[in-house]
C-alpha cells in the first residue's frame, strides 16, 4: 500500500507550515527567504512532520471525538475555507508584478469530498495562470491550466473557484501566489500548523542546541496548549470542536439505600440521582 493511501488525511498543509516561518525571521536560518520557503514546500520531511503532528492530535482527541474517516469524519468541516492566499516574496524570486489576490473560495462539494491541500498559483502571463494542488501530498498531484484573471477560475477538481473580482493590480508572468484549501476545523488546523511547524524547526535546527529554536519551542507550547484544552471539554476553560457528541457534564450517583440493618433496601431505590452542583 502507498504511503497515499495509507497515511492519515492531514489537517494542515505544507503551505500553512510555509506561511507562518516569516514568524521565525529571528532564527539562524533566514525563513523568511523565498528560497527557503520553496524548499520547505516543496520538502517532503515537511509532509512526514505533518503527519508525525496529526498522528499525536488523533491520538488524543480519538477517546472524545472518535475515529477519523475518509467518508465520515467528527473533524471534518462541511463548509470547507480557504486560507488567505500570499505572494512569493523577499530574496531575488519575489514577485515582480503588481497584482495582489484577495482570497480564494471553497466550494463545498456532496459527490466528492474534498481534501486539505496546498496550492501554488503561477501565471504565465499578465492575465493567463495556472494552479497545483499538493493534494495533501506530494505523492498525487492536480493541475489546473488555462485559467485568466478576466473570469472566475475553477480548479479541475472543483474544490476552489478564483473570482475574477478577487483580483486587484496587474501579475507579472512567474508570479506566484500560495494558499491552502482547508476542510477541518480551523482550531485543528490552528493546532496541526503549530505542532508541525515546532517539528519542522526541530528538524532544520538539529544540529544545533534543541534550545537553539526558541520558536519551535513556542509553537510547541501554543499547539499543547489547545489540544488539552480540546480533551476536556467538560472543564470550565476546555475547548469543544462542533461535532462534540452530546453529552451531559453532570454528576451521575446510583442511588443504592440501604435500611438501619445496612441492608439493601430495593423499595426506596432509584434508577438515577444527580446531584444538585449543575
Amino acid at each position: 500500500m502507498s504511503l497515499k493511501t495509507s497515511k492519515p488525511r492531514m489537517f494542515c498543509t505544507v503551505v500553512d507550515i510555509a506561511s507562518i516561518m516569516k514568524e521565525a525571521a529571528t532564527e539562524l536560518i533566514n525563513l523568511s527567504s523565498q528560497t527557503t520557503q520553496e524548499t520547505i514546500i516543496y520538502s517532503g520531511e515537511t509532509e512526514e512532520r505533518i503527519i508525525e503532528a496529526d498522528s499525536i492530535i488523533l491520538d488524543k482527541l480519538r477517546s472524545v471525538y472518535g475515529n477519523d474517516s475518509s467518508t465520515t469524519s467528527a473533524y471534518r468541516v462541511i463548509t470547507p475555507y480557504c486560507s488567505i492566499p500570499y505572494p512569493q516574496y523577499s530574496g531575488a524570486a519575489n514577485n515582480s508584478g503588481t497584482g495582489r489576490l484577495i482570497s480564494v473560495q471553497a466550494n463545498y462539494q456532496a459527490t466528492a469530498i474534498g481534501y486539505t491541500a496546498g496550492y501554488i498559483l503561477q501565471f504565465s502571463s499578465a492575465t493567463a495562470f495556472g494552479l497545483t494542488s499538493t493534494l495533501e501530498g506530494l505523492q498525487s498531484t492536480t493541475a489546473s491550466t488555462g485559467l485568466a484573471t478576466s473570469a472566475n477560475a475553477t480548479s479541475t477538481n472543483g474544490d476552489i473557484t478564483i473570482l475574477t473580482g478577487a483580483w486587484t493590480g496587474t501579475p507579472a508572468t512567474g508570479d506566484k501566489f500560495y494558499f491552502s484549501y482547508i476542510d477541518c476545523y480551523k482550531l485543528l488546523n490552528t493546532i496541526s500548523k503549530y505542532l508541525s511547524a515546532a517539528f519542522v524547526m526541530q528538524n532544520i535546527t538539529s544540529g544545533q542546541a534543541p534550545s537553539e529554536s526558541s520558536f519551535g519551542l513556542i509553537w510547541y507550547k501554543r499547539a499543547m496548549y489547545l489540544l488539552d484544552k480540546l480533551c476536556q471539554p467538560d472543564k470550565p476553560d476546555g475547548l469543544s470542536l462542533e461535532s462534540l457528541p452530546s453529552f451531559t457534564t453532570k454528576d451521575t450517583q446510583v442511588d443504592y439505600p440501604i435500611d438501619k440493618y445496612g441492608t439493601y433496601e430495593s423499595s426506596k431505590a432509584t434508577t438515577d440521582l444527580t446531584d444538585g452542583y449543575s
